[in-house]
């Protein structure tokens, strides 16, 4: 193996886990998500078009309780659905912000995304081209009831990237003002741990240990969830390593 194949794995690898912290907060705020959403050619013959890392459909009356209380989801994807159905097309990226070069207009993005669109069954086949068109311009459309966004969360904001933008240092605080509001939210056996997948068993054990119930405000503990999954993503463990005393 040369040397490049070697960084390509590890950075295979390292996108691989920014996606599972991407798909584990579109989970936490109600979002139904398919990953690796394969836009196929007509040929059996030829490989895929491209891909979306996710696609996810949120609906706007979905709520979940802990305790007796509604748990509140990221006032940035409440802003972003606007109280109706949101259909996203999610770009997760280890480090900057990017929408794949198959969905923008110049790249022939509005037969990509007419796929996507006909795929999901949001409105009938004579209907889909405005819409493809709109997000592939726009990275945005909607109606009075529907919105349909292309999406994209990594680490750092992307300012040639006019599509909305969520990076990890809000998706830290947003974790960590769940698990602080709702911490009967937290498994406390390993077994069901294990069902929430690699990332969810890391990021469970570490708010365990550092997030402080029902207090609001804990900027220290956002910046160090923040680093922590910046952790992950680079295949270290989330929880720092406990210094040895000098002898």
């Amino acid at each position: 193996m040369t040397a490049k194949d070697i960084q390509d794995t590890e950075n295979w690898q390292k996108g691989r886990r920014a996606e599972e912290v991407g798909v584990f907060y579109l989970r936490l705020n109600g979002f139904f998500t398919i990953p690796n959403f394969a836009i196929h050619s007509d040929s059996v013959h030829d490989h895929p078009r491209t891909e979306a890392d996710v696609v996810g459909v949120r609906f706007p009356f979905g709520m979940e309780h802990s305790d007796g209380g509604r748990m509140r989801d990221d006032p940035v994807i409440v802003d972003l659905a606007a109280e109706k159905r949101l259909f996203a097309l999610v770009e997760i990226k280890s480090g900057l912000c990017e929408i794949n070069a198959p969905w923008r207009i110049e790249r022939g993005g509005a037969e990509n995304l007419t796929y996507v669109i006909k795929r999901m069954g949001l409105v009938r086949v004579s209907q889909t081209a405005p819409i493809a068109e709109s997000l592939a311009k726009n990275f945005t459309w909607e109606n009075e009831d529907t919105k349909v966004v292309c999406l994209c969360i990594g680490d750092r904001p992307n300012p040639e990237v006019r599509a909305p933008q969520i990076i990890f240092k809000e998706v830290a605080s947003f974790f960590r003002r769940r698990f602080s509001s709702h911490p009967l939210k937290l498994p406390g056996d390993v077994g069901s741990l294990r069902l929430w997948g690699d990332f969810g068993y890391e990021l469970a054990q570490w708010c365990q240990k550092h997030v402080i119930s029902l207090q609001a405000d804990q900027p220290s503990a956002d910046e160090a969830l923040r680093i922590a999954i910046e952790r992950y993503i680079a295949g270290l463990p989330m929880e720092l390593a406990a210094s040895r005393p000098r002898r």
